[in-house]
């Protein structure tokens, strides 16, 4: 997994960007949503969004990672939304309802 930061802001709202690469599995996922969380308070963002395009692989331990910074930036205040999920990660989040419960946009 290869985490990437890359802020954005402008003088009104401050939007932080943050990419996902590769898998998120059992190995990775809490190291992963900790270091999401530390971002997201770092900025001290109004808004993030968690680009997953370039996201290959997510199991059950990374849907429940996803749900719980979800989760987290809603208690925060702060909108988040996870972008561009394609493949067998969408298909995955998909077939057990998740869609429902996260913020995704294309």
């Amino acid at each position: 997994m290869k985490l990437e930061y890359a802020p954005r802001s402008s003088e009104r709202h401050h939007l932080s960007v943050l990419r996902l690469v590769g898998e998120i599995d059992i190995a990775n996922s809490l190291g992963t949503g900790e270091w999401i969380l530390h971002e997201l308070e770092e900025a001290r963002c109004d808004a993030a969004l968690v680009d997953c395009s370039r996201l290959t692989f997510v199991d059950a331990t990374g849907m429940s990672m996803m749900l719980r910074v979800q989760h987290h930036a809603q208690m925060s205040h702060v909108v988040l939304a996870w972008s561009r999920l394609r493949g067998l990660p969408l298909q995955a989040i998909r077939a057990v309802g998740l869609d429902e419960q996260l913020a995704l946009i294309a």
